[in-house]
């Protein structure tokens, strides 16, 4: 019979969610929520619920993973700022990627002006 390091795996059970995989399990229960897919939805919060319950995104979890036919304006409104934070952070990353091969590159002496004199 093959032995099973239980200690290990309470170790990963209870560990907290790093910020990127919150928000990874926020954008994934907006997903499921908007396209309507309750089942996923549960298994989400099924394996989620507890550590993100003791997150500080606990109270938003609970908003965005609330059964579908039961989501209202806060819902909505949880969704909205997700999405526009999920946007400006892309935008944020592609502008200091263009910025760093802007600085990247040698600089170039502005063309000196001949001025004649008469």
């Amino acid at each position: 019979m093959a032995s099973v390091n239980t200690r290990n795996f309470f170790v990963i059970a209870i560990s907290p969610l790093s910020p990127e995989d919150r928000g990874d399990v926020m954008r994934a229960a907006v997903a499921y929520s908007l396209s309507g897919d309750q089942a996923s939805l549960d298994r989400l919060r099924e394996r989620y619920g507890e550590k993100m319950s003791a997150s500080p995104d606990a109270q938003a979890f609970s908003v965005v993973s609330e059964p579908i036919d039961r989501q209202g304006v806060a819902f909505r409104d949880l969704a909205k700022s997700i999405a526009s934070v999920d946007t400006l952070t892309a935008f944020m990353d592609e502008f200091k990627k263009n910025d760093s091969a802007v600085a990247a590159q040698p600089a170039t002496a502005p063309a000196a002006t001949a001025t004649a004199s008469n």
